[in-house]
């Protein structure tokens, strides 16, 4: 049967028009260009962007009796835990890094000193041209090229004369066991406490500017998903669309090395094939239900984007799902709003879908909002103007059976309406 036909034709595509009225008129505003910028202009923060941080940053150590920061990074979590570096305006190439944070005077990076004929990755910073200390590290002694960061980092925080000082460890979770070691013999008497979130809950509420960053972001997990749109067809396999969302990711802006998502199979109201690596080589056939899930990256700065696509004529219940999406993820939107809690709304997700469904589903969670690194945690945040979020709904059947999406996107809180960050549209792609 023809596509076009078959969906507005059969009663099942008449319940699925109506059912998705209400989300599409969510989805169906345009995300905006930062003014000036094309696709692929690039982006770069201001001196003064750099000055508001740095400013709160030291405003909350005070608060807390905070002498120093040691703020660390990785390319972990798709480059999420690089979050923290980035938002002082450090960047790294290959291996985790280091700066340390006075409350007053230059923040400090110790970068590495290999000796002739080692190599060194660079360490670039934002062209906003923060000032930086650079600090010489050499090389761990019968090695060529292993930096001896800990000394170095251990040293620098006895000259800033800490020794009975109060420092703040960002993150604590990524800090090496033998670096913490280290300080603690050099510096026995001071004090050290976790300060993942007085960076992090900064991060939360974005800057105008920031704003712009996220949008890029958005525009590049819609390139994302038409990638895969284009690549969709019967035959090919899941890792091609893997490969196709990645290649269309980069091609928009994105670093190699994302952290997408591909499903199929004959919808059963549950993913068939979860896709945690490319190397997947189940192929694609005709009533297949494609789950993408784009997670985009512009600079540090994230979305997900999820969007069904169908090969042909689905299973029906494919369509009842859908529907039941189309009105958990509304009422959830007009949930998301300052003043919120995101534990209030993932209760309210799972009661609204309890009742819809006469008990028969609930929800594992509806809603997520944070940093990429933070993407699992699920905080317990209240929601300001300008936070990003998630609006994923993520069902569970009440009586036993895997979970599954149908499709989301990313969101960002005003004093309004909530300001849609993607072009791409919820309503299934049949192919």
């Amino acid at each position: 049967m023809n596509r076009r036909n078959f969906l507005t034709s059969s009663a099942a595509g008449a319940a699925l028009i109506g059912a998705s009225s209400m989300a599409a008129s969510f989805s169906s505003s345009a995300a905006s260009k930062p003014k000036g910028s094309s696709a692929h202009d690039e982006l770069t923060f201001s001196k003064a962007e750099f000055e508001r941080r740095y400013s709160a940053i030291r405003k909350e150590m005070r608060r807390q009796g905070i002498d120093c920061l040691l703020v660390t990074g990785t390319r972990g979590w798709a480059e999420g835990e690089l979050g923290h570096l980035r938002y002082i305006g450090a960047e790294i190439y290959w291996e985790q890094s280091f700066c340390i944070l006075p409350l007053n005077g230059q923040p400090i990076i110790p970068k590495k000193s290999p000796k002739l004929g080692a190599m060194a990755p660079a360490f670039p910073t934002d062209k906003a041209q923060v000032d930086f200390e650079f600090v010489p590290c050499g090389v761990k002694d019968d090695t060529r090229n292993a930096a001896a960061y800990a000394p170095t980092v251990a040293q620098i925080l006895k000259k800033l004369g800490l020794s009975k000082g109060k420092i703040g460890l960002v993150s604590p979770r990524l800090i090496p066991a033998e670096m913490l070691l280290e300080i603690q013999n050099v510096l026995p008497q001071a004090e050290y406490v976790d300060a993942e979130h007085l960076i992090l809950n900064l991060r939360y509420a974005k800057s105008q500017e920031e704003i712009a960053f996220i949008q890029r972001s958005a525009q590049i997990a819609d390139a994302g998903i038409l990638g895969l749109i284009e690549a969709a067809q019967i035959g090919a396999t899941n890792q091609d669309l893997y490969f196709a969302m990645e290649e269309a990711t980069v091609k928009a802006g994105m670093p190699n090395g994302g952290m997408h998502l591909v499903s199929s199979g004959p919808w059963k109201g549950r993913r068939v094939e979860f896709l945690f690596e490319p190397n997947n080589p189940r192929k694609l056939q005709q009533g297949d239900v494609l789950i993408p899930e784009v997670t985009s990256n512009y600079k540090g700065y994230f979305t997900q984007l999820t969007k069904p696509i169908v090969m042909g004529e689905p299973d029906p219940k494919f369509f009842e799902d859908l529907a039941m999406c189309d009105k958990v993820y509304s009422h959830i939107l007009s949930e998301f709003k300052p003043g919120q809690r995101v534990a209030d709304i993932d209760k309210e997700c799972a009661r609204y879908t309890e009742q819809l469904t006469n008990g028969k589903y609930t929800t594992a969670f509806g809603f997520q909002a944070g940093e990429q690194e933070t993407t699992f945690w699920h905080d317990n945040i209240l929601l300001q103007d300008n936070m990003l979020g998630y609006n994923q709904p993520f069902f569970l059947p009440k009586k036993g059976g895997a979970p599954f999406h149908v499709y989301g996107n990313a969101v960002m809180t005003t004093n309004g309406s909530p300001m849609q960050l993607h072009q791409t549209k919820m309503k299934p792609t049949f192919i």
